[in-house]
């Protein structure tokens, strides 16, 4: 067996983490909007889209990511939740998602400060003001998370 290059190993190891990486971003971001509850029946994904003020192109985008990553199923127009993602968003579900989307952030933060320190990655996103330290929001960032009702973020992908 030979060795891979190194990019054949960044595309077979880090592509599919990346794009993990990716769909979480898009799935906390659709929760926060409303956008994945209303998904929990079955929907016409174009007005749903319009109507959180996505254009055609992004709807179109966003629809084949949640497509691709099994949080939708889409026919004839209507998308709707695979039934995996509404147990996720059930009402009655044990911890509401982004209750368990903030666990996971923890955990990854916890681990990443276990090593040595890594300022930069190739998952970071940016949600609110940026912090100097991911894991220390600043003051700007605490009170308008604090405003909102939701916990800060940080820039980093499990957030």
């Amino acid at each position: 067996m030979t060795e891979p290059s190194f990019f054949e190993a960044v595309e077979t190891t880090l592509g599919p983490l990346s794009a993990a990486c990716g769909l979480i971003g898009l799935v906390d971001g659709l929760a926060g909007s409303g956008l994945l509850g209303a998904l929990r029946e079955p929907v016409r994904w174009q007005d749903a889209a319009a109507g959180a003020g996505m254009s055609d192109e992004v709807a179109t985008a966003v629809l084949a990511a949640l497509v691709a990553g099994e949080v939708v199923t889409a026919q004839d127009g209507l998308a709707r939740l695979t039934p995996p993602w509404r147990a996720l968003t059930a009402p009655t579900a044990y911890a509401p998602l982004d209750v368990v989307l903030a666990g996971d952030a923890v955990q990854a933060r916890q681990l990443r400060r276990s090593g040595p320190a890594t300022p930069t990655g190739p998952c970071r996103r940016r949600t609110g003001s940026p912090s100097p330290s991911p894991s220390r929001p600043t003051r700007r960032h605490r009170s308008a998370s604090r405003a909102s009702g939701r916990a800060p973020s940080s820039t980093r992908c499990g957030r």
